[in-house]
């Protein structure tokens, strides 16, 4: 049984890089599309002139602490990109696009191999893992408008996924780093903690246990936040469109066809899906459901542009896709 166990896990890890490696050129693919770098030229030239020139800029914004508030305190993934450049460039020539594409296909693979073992951990058989990593995958490729390629927000999904599977495993007591590190990436990772409250999920610690568990992770979190702010100093507030956030933010995003339209082709009845079939969910899909999935959702529609879809793939991956699998895997609603 072991030995299966292991083989599958083996089988989902290559098809898993397989997967990455198409996620990558769709996401290449969308950088074409980008207007300010529409160039004459086939292929992927485009996209890759986007990483050689704006990528490179934004990076180089952060490592010289003139990005804006919040992008200056989001310093993992360009601290991570500086470093390898460097040590990179000592065994040879290289280039930022070389290493952009590099930590993109990882982190594509390693939140690909990561959701198939957290959907194993529910339970579900391999062709419904099969399945889910290819929705995933699609949302994954779809979900890059305007974005570049977004490293905060990968390596946020990273994050949450392997939360989920290390809370799902009774291993909790890794949340603490996990959500340190993740706290360095982006601010959304203060909503870690919550995926503690999966109380009654697989090996879950026991309430006392989880309590102070999450009052750690959250109070660890916050002091990271804050070291971050006072060590990199005040930054202007970057404005997402010109629509200040708040209700004003909030307006907008719900007034716009371009975000329920591109809602509609990320996630597609995904979600209306696993609704229809709420009473089945386990425990935790629930948990997370009814304490996650809220307080994202509102926190970015008024203080982010919700038609850059990629901020969702948290909740989908986390609760509405498994929760779908489930249902569909039932044969009732």
């Amino acid at each position: 049984m072991i030995r299966i166990r292991a083989s599958i896990r083996v089988v989902f890890a290559i098809l898993a890089l397989a997967l990455a490696s198409s996620a990558l050129y769709a996401q290449l693919r969308e950088l074409n599309q980008i207007a300010s770098l529409q160039i004459p030229a086939a292929g992927l030239r485009p996209g890759l002139h986007f990483l050689a020139t704006e990528e490179v800029q934004r990076h180089q914004a952060v490592i010289e602490r003139r990005a804006g508030d919040p992008w200056q305190y989001r310093v993992l993934a360009p601290w991570l990109n500086e470093a390898l450049y460097r040590a990179a460039g000592r065994l040879g020539p290289i280039n930022f696009t070389q290493v952009f594409l590099a930590v993109r296909l990882t982190q594509n693979w390693v939140v690909l191999f990561g959701f198939s073992l957290f959907l194993l951990e529910l339970g579900l058989g391999p062709p419904a893992v099969a399945l889910g990593l290819s929705l995933l995958t699609y949302a994954m490729s779809l979900s890059t408008w305007h974005a570049g390629l977004a490293f905060a927000t990968w390596f946020e999904l990273a994050f949450f996924v392997i939360g989920a599977l290390l809370v799902l495993r009774g291993q909790a007591a890794w949340l603490l780093p996990l959500g340190m590190l993740a706290a360095a990436n982006k601010e959304s990772s203060l909503l870690l903690p919550v995926l503690l409250l999966a109380q009654g999920a697989g090996k879950a610690a026991p309430s006392r246990d989880r309590g102070v568990l999450f009052a750690a992770c959250i109070a660890a979190q916050l002091a990271v936040c804050a070291a971050l702010r006072v060590a990199l100093g005040p930054q202007p507030l970057i404005v997402p469109e010109g629509h200040a956030p708040g209700p004003e933010l909030l307006g907008y995003n719900v007034g716009r066809a371009v975000t329920w339209t591109h809602l509609v082709l990320t996630f597609a009845l995904v979600p209306l899906v696993a609704l229809w079939g709420f009473r089945h969910w386990p425990v935790a899909l629930r948990r997370w459901c009814l304490w996650l999935v809220p307080p994202w959702v509102v926190a970015h529609f008024v203080l982010a542009i919700v038609a850059e879809t990629r901020l969702l793939l948290v909740p989908y991956a986390l609760v509405f896709l498994p929760a779908a699998l489930i249902v569909v895997g039932r044969g009732r609603g």
